[in-house]
């Protein structure tokens, strides 16, 4: 279990880019909501997380909320995905190099519908989403600029077909 040794704002700015992310729909044939309350955390806890009905992700984790961290705040339930090593801070237990964005991978191809975005340090934090039509992410396919707050589990919706047929999704601040 990756455990974070420094989270917390102390004046150094890299540390104000850390966002948790809840309720991301996907569809395919059908919508898949991830919510991320299936996996057992004590309160304050947090877990890398690989791989999660049906989807691969590098660069995250999941959170138990508990009010050390005013900023997080879930949608639903009572766990949040997070982004682990905002700002080129490293951390134990995830493999990616820090300051890499959230990658979440498919090998069937899926469309991105919303999700619920919060800040953990700061108000209008910018989070790029963007959706690409293979794995690697070579071939974009939608980009788009959403602004989280903190303390708020803002909900963003992309009905539109805007993110669809794609295979990684990326969120980066």
């Amino acid at each position: 279990v990756a455990r974070r040794t420094q989270i917390a704002p102390d004046g150094d700015d890299a540390t104000l880019d850390y966002f948790g992310i809840d309720n991301l729909a996907f569809s395919d044939t059908n919508t898949v909501v991830l919510d991320f309350d299936d996996i057992a955390l004590g309160a304050g806890g947090e877990t890398p997380l690989a791989d999660y009905r049906g989807f691969s992700f590098s660069e995250t984790g999941v959170y138990r909320p508990d009010g050390a961290i005013a900023g997080y705040v879930t949608s639903s339930g009572s766990n949040l995905a997070f982004i682990a090593e905002a700002a080129g801070n490293e951390v134990a237990g995830y493999d990616s190099p820090a300051g890499s964005p959230v990658v979440i991978t498919n090998a069937s191809e899926f469309s991105f519908l919303g999700g619920a975005f919060t800040s953990a340090f700061r108000a209008g934090l910018e989070i790029t989403i963007r959706g690409y039509a293979d794995e690697a992410g070579t071939q974009l396919v939608a980009e788009r600029t959403i602004v989280a707050n903190l303390g708020s589990a803002d909900q963003f919706s992309f009905l539109d077909g805007e993110f669809a047929g794609l295979h990684r999704l990326e969120f980066n601040a």
